[in-house]
């Protein structure tokens, strides 16, 4: 489950997230700081790491080093939609030779 920032007009939350995994599939770290919040942060068992940006959070290297070449979206529900946030249930897909740290250590 995840929060996105939908925008205007029917269907935005689902095109909001697509544009999401394209800009992250082309790695382009302008395009992700501007969908994602200032700070991000992450929850992880328990802990929250915040980054002062979302390129601080992801680790594109380390994802190419797992054979990690694109990630596809096989299922995209919005179970809240309020025309300022949106949380969606999604099911990705990211082919990889192992399980890869998304996040860089802090």
């Amino acid at each position: 489950m995840c929060a996105v920032k939908p925008g205007p007009g029917s269907g935005s939350t689902d095109h909001a997230f697509r544009q999401f995994i394209d800009a992250f599939n082309h790695e382009n770290l302008a395009t992700l700081d501007h969908a994602r919040s200032s700070p991000f942060a992450y929850a992880t068992n328990g802990e929250v790491k915040t980054f002062a940006k979302y390129r601080d959070f992801v680790n594109f290297a380390a994802l190419h080093g797992t054979g990690w070449a694109r990630t596809t979206i096989n299922l995209l529900d919005v179970l809240l939609n309020d025309g300022t946030i949106a949380v969606i249930t999604t099911k990705i897909d990211a082919p990889c030779r192992t399980n890869p740290p998304l996040a860089k250590s802090i």
